[in-house]
């Protein structure tokens, strides 16, 4: 519970030493966003998901 607590304190911090938008420009042209139909759920944002990842 510890280690939980102690990455909360840390993650305003990683937001304000990465600019995540820096990267949008990449991971846009390597996410395929090709859908046949309308009626599926929308995307994940590139860099929601890059973030997701990361951290």
């Amino acid at each position: 519970m510890e280690k939980i607590e102690g990455m909360q304190s840390s993650l305003p911090r990683i937001k304000e030493l990465i600019s995540w938008e820096f990267f949008r420009f990449l991971l846009v042209q390597g996410y395929a966003q090709d859908w046949k139909s309308n009626a599926s759920r929308k995307a994940i944002d590139p860099v929601m998901m890059f973030r997701m990842l990361a951290l």
